[in-house]
């Protein structure tokens, strides 16, 4: 018998026991067939060896918006070489491996460099070919859009034109997280990551209806948003508590949470890429 998250009608539940023994503990079984998994270090790095690189360990858990891929990246680097990398990439149909860089990059959904820092000068380009402007800081992106900041503004902008304000963000806010589906953004702004820098600010754009917020709420106990999908309208935060720390699934629509361990990443995809997941990182003989 385990306890367990049920989805009726898009609503958490949080109050359910009943036997599982389809789901390994790791998956939670959510909405629209999608589950949260929690993954480990240890997990990335057994995929890594399973890949042929026994001394390596590998990069940054990441999933794109839709939780149809995993990725993360190898850094090849040996002494006195030239910067080498390569992007490993995890969905239904398998692994799939394609050469890299490291500059504090991100994956797009078509699986190619979307943003990245520029060796040379430190400054940050995005797929188009633009340049951040000057002086200003990469906050996170999701989708096709971007959040960046600049002395003590922030803004959300269409990725492929960052200096291009579709939206202006909460003032001297440095703490920022972007979800997108589609025309439809969510913004998690603070002050900061310290529990005290508080409260979260949660603002929901919708850009086919116009340029204010179609939400604008404020979470007093919130400090960090792990990881949060759209389509369910679930999230995963930990809390501002100095004491005892948690991590809950939240249900934005309803206001309800629950606690869930979390380890290294927890995060929403579907349930076919996390069974995929599983199965490439058993351990083997």
């Amino acid at each position: 018998m385990v306890s367990r998250t049920k989805i009726i009608g898009g609503t958490l539940l949080l109050t359910f026991a009943a036997t599982c023994d389809s789901l390994p503990s790791s998956l939670l079984p959510l909405s629209n067939g999608k589950v949260l998994i929690d993954i480990t270090v240890d997990e990335r790095t057994r995929l890594v060896h399973h890949l042929g690189f026994t001394n390596r360990s590998g990069g940054y858990l990441h999933r794109d918006s839709t939780g149809d891929r995993l990725w993360f990246s190898i850094d090849l680097r040996r002494n006195n070489q030239p910067p080498e990398a390569l992007l490993v990439v995890i969905s239904t149909n398998g692994v799939r491996m394609k050469p890299w860089r490291i500059a504090n990059e991100r994956m797009s959904d078509d699986e190619e460099l979307v943003v990245w820092e520029e060796r040379t000068n430190s400054t940050y380009k995005v797929r188009s070919g633009e340049r951040f402007p000057e002086r200003s800081f990469f906050h996170d992106t999701s989708g096709d859009w971007i959040a960046l900041g600049k002395q003590g503004r922030s803004w959300l902008a269409k990725l492929d034109t960052p200096a291009a304000v579709a939206a202006e963000l909460p003032t001297n806010h440095s703490f920022i997280t972007v979800f997108a589906q589609g025309q439809t953004v969510h913004i998690f702004s603070r002050l900061g990551w310290r529990n005290g820098e508080g409260p979260m600010r949660y603002l929901v754009y919708d850009f086919a209806r116009g340029t204010q917020p179609v939400q604008d709420r404020s979470f007093s106990w919130a400090r960090a948003v792990l990881d949060m999908d759209p389509s369910i309208g679930m999230a995963v935060i930990n809390d501002n508590n100095s004491f005892w720390g948690r991590t809950w699934l939240f249900d934005l629509k309803t206001g309800k949470r629950k606690s869930i361990r979390a380890t290294d990443w927890t995060l929403f995809v579907k349930r076919e890429l996390a069974e995929k997941w599983i199965d490439l990182t058993r351990r083997r003989p």
